[in-house]
């Protein structure tokens, strides 16, 4: 039998082991709580960062957004002071003669119309150009293959994070590039639940030289003008294998992408660039090009 002496100090023995073996639990449990603090901390300071780069990110391109649109309205401003000067003008000349203006002046109110040749068709194509704007410039485009369609150059939106497009009724929409050929500089955009009508590509083979076609665009941010030439040459091909259309169409920053019109109301080709050191020699790609490449990215974005 063990005395009582011996008994205490075997209890005392337990009891110091019970407690230490309790304080090592503890200074464990406190590492693993500190460290789970930790890494609390830092998932909550990584996700306050990551906030932080998305509001960046927003503001930057709500700033990029609002650029744009204050853009357009500047270009509409533009053309309705252009619009009401020939208004004015008109008016002027009515004043002191006899003729009647009220049909051009009723044009006016959407277009500036530099030839009578075209005046049966004017109406009628206008409503399937549009202006287009991007954080990175500005063209031209028109509605094709009836489905919300619209082509107009890939230089227009090359790069671009923003993209929208102004149609003939003043109505702004965001716009999709749905697929681009850079070698021929066509590019593909598409705009959802539109009701506007689309231009028919004619044949380039059927071109003749001599022939009179107006551009419609929007040159120097004058939205929806049109201005008159002649083809020069039907068959011109670059060295690259793009076949254009040759013309003496003024052709102006902001024309890029824009229809090449015959008197048929269809697109012969899409204006794309001038010789800078000459006067009246321009290029648009042949109609027959921007049709197969249109097609081509329609199928190939249905695959997807």
């Amino acid at each position: 039998m063990l005395d009582s002496k011996k008994k205490e100090k075997i209890a005392l023995i337990l009891a110091i082991i019970f407690l230490a073996a309790f304080i090592v639990g503890f200074y464990q449990d406190y590492k693993i709580t500190q460290q789970l603090l930790q890494t609390q901390n830092e998932l909550k300071a990584a996700v306050t960062d990551y906030q932080q780069k998305i509001q960046a990110l927003e503001d930057m391109l709500q700033a990029q957004n609002n650029m744009l649109t204050n853009r357009i309205t500047s270009m509409q401003e533009e053309s309705q002071k252009t619009t009401k000067n020939l208004e004015k003008l008109i008016s002027d000349v009515e004043s002191q003669s006899n003729i009647k203006f009220s049909e051009l002046k009723a044009d006016l109110q959407s277009i500036d119309v530099k030839s009578s040749d075209f005046s049966a068709i004017v109406d009628d194509v206008v409503k399937s150009v549009v202006s287009i704007g991007t954080d990175k410039g500005q063209g031209s485009g028109a509605f094709v293959k009836n489905d919300d369609y619209i082509v107009t150059n890939y230089h227009v939106v090359k790069d671009a994070s923003i993209i929208q497009v102004l149609t003939h009724d003043n109505k702004v929409y965001s716009a999709e590039l749905i697929g681009y050929q850079p070698t021929a500089d066509v590019a593909l955009l598409q705009i959802v639940n539109s009701s506007y009508p689309s231009l028919d590509f004619d044949n380039s083979d059927d071109v003749k030289v001599g022939e009179k076609v107006i551009a419609v665009g929007n040159p120097g941010g004058l939205s929806f003008t049109v201005t008159e030439g002649i083809v020069s040459n039907a068959n011109r091909v670059s060295r690259n294998g793009v076949r254009y259309v040759q013309i003496d169409v003024p052709i102006n920053p902001g024309n890029s992408g824009g229809p090449l019109i015959n008197t048929r109301g269809r697109i012969i080709g899409i204006t794309t660039f001038k010789l800078a050191e000459f006067e009246g020699i321009g290029f648009a790609i042949a109609s027959d090009v921007v049709d197969k490449i249109t097609d081509d990215i329609i199928a190939k974005a249905n695959a997807q």
